[in-house]
C-alpha cells in the first residue's frame, strides 16, 4: 500500500528508470523512489518536467498527480482508467443503485462527519462539542433537514473564533489552507474512485451537471475534519515576524506541510491508518455496499 507523497516547490526534472520516480534537481543528489511506495506527487512548480513515460506508470500505479495553477493552489489531476478488473460491473452496479440506498449512505457519510467535527472540538477544548454530537441522530437518509449544514454553522464558529465566515474562495490565510488541504484529498479520493473502477461523476448526493467529481465530493466529506485539524494547528504562521499576505498567497513550507494531511492517520474500526490507504478502504466499503445493497457495509474513518 502507498505511504508516500511528493511535494514539488522548485525546478526538477522526474522520469522513470526501472520501477522508481527518480527526481533530479540542479544542484542537488538525485532522488530515487520505488513507484509501488508512491501515493501522490503534487506538482508545484511551472518550470518541473516530466516524461511521459513517468505519467503512463503514474496512471498505471494509481499515483495521484496533482498540478496547481499560479496561485499555487491545486486545479487538476491526473486520473488513471482501466485498472479494475470488474470496471464495467461497478460501474453498473454504481448506476443502477436505488435511491433509497443512496439517501442511506449519504445518512452514514453524514453521521461520521458530524461525528468527526464534534471529537474535533473535543480534541481542541471546545465546550459545544457534545451538543453538535447530539446533532447526529438527527440525521435522516437523504439528510433532508439539512443538519449537515446546521451543525457545520456551530462547527465552524467553535473551531476557529466566532468572526470566521467558510469561504471556498476565500483568500485569508484559514481559508487558504482549507482549500489546498480539500483539494488535494479530493484529488486522492478521485483517483482511489476510478482505480476502484468507480465513475467519480456519479455522485450519492452530489449531482451538478458541472461537476466531473461528484462522487469525490460525497466521500470527502468525512475526511474534512482531518484537513481542519491540520489548519487548525497551521492558523498561525510558524513565524511571528513573517504575517500571512494574502496577496502572495500560502508559503512554501504551508503548501508542503497542509499537502502532507495525506499521512496524517485515521481509524478504521480498530485499524490505524493514513489518510491516503483510509481513502482506499472507503471506497471499497463503498464498493462493497453497491454489491450487497446494505449501507451498513459503508465503513468511514474516525479522526484520532
Amino acid at each position: 500500500m502507498s505511504w508516500r507523497g511528493i511535494h514539488l516547490s522548485e525546478t526538477a526534472n522526474l522520469s522513470r528508470r526501472h520501477r522508481s520516480i527518480v527526481v533530479d534537481r540542479k544542484g542537488k543528489d538525485t532522488v530515487r523512489i520505488p513507484l509501488e511506495d508512491i501515493g501522490w506527487i503534487v506538482v508545484d512548480s511551472p518550470e518541473t518536467q516530466l516524461s511521459s513515460a513517468l505519467l503512463s506508470s503514474c496512471a498505471e500505479n494509481g499515483i495521484a498527480v496533482i498540478f496547481t495553477d499560479a496561485r499555487h493552489m491545486p486545479c487538476g489531476s491526473l486520473l488513471p482508467f482501466n485498472t479494475n478488473y470488474a470496471q464495467s460491473e461497478v460501474g453498473h452496479l454504481q448506476i443502477s443503485a436505488p435511491g433509497s440506498l443512496q439517501r442511506r449512505l449519504w445518512r452514514r457519510v453524514i453521521r461520521s462527519k458530524i461525528s468527526n467535527q464534534s471529537a474535533l472540538l473535543q480534541k481542541v477544548g471546545a465546550t459545544n462539542w457534545l451538543a453538535i454530537r447530539n446533532m447526529i441522530k438527527d440525521v435522516k437518509p437523504g439528510d433532508p433537514q439539512n443538519v449537515e449544514a446546521r451543525a457545520a454553522r456551530r462547527y465552524w464558529r467553535s473551531l476557529f473564533d466566532g468572526s470566521f465566515h467558510r469561504d471556498f474562495d476565500g483568500d485569508d490565510r484559514i481559508n487558504a489552507l482549507l482549500n489546498y488541504g480539500y483539494a488535494v484529498t479530493r484529488a486522492a479520493i478521485a483517483r482511489s474512485l476510478a482505480v476502484a473502477g468507480l465513475m467519480p461523476s456519479l455522485g450519492i448526493h452530489h449531482r451538478s451537471r458541472l461537476n466531473s467529481f461528484n462522487l469525490a465530493d460525497d466521500i470527502i466529506e468525512p475526511f474534512r475534519p482531518v484537513v481542519d485539524h491540520a489548519v487548525y494547528d497551521m492558523r498561525e504562521p510558524s513565524g511571528w515576524d513573517e504575517p500571512y499576505d494574502s496577496r502572495k498567497g500560502l508559503s512554501i513550507d504551508d503548501r508542503q506541510k497542509i499537502s502532507a494531511v495525506l499521512t496524517h492517520d485515521v481509524k478504521f474500526a480498530d485499524e490505524r491508518m493514513n489518510v491516503m490507504n483510509g481513502i482506499e478502504q472507503c471506497v471499497s466499503s463503498l464498493v462493497r455496499s453497491l454489491r450487497s445493497r446494505k449501507p451498513s457495509e459503508f465503513v468511514a474513518p474516525e479522526l484520532i
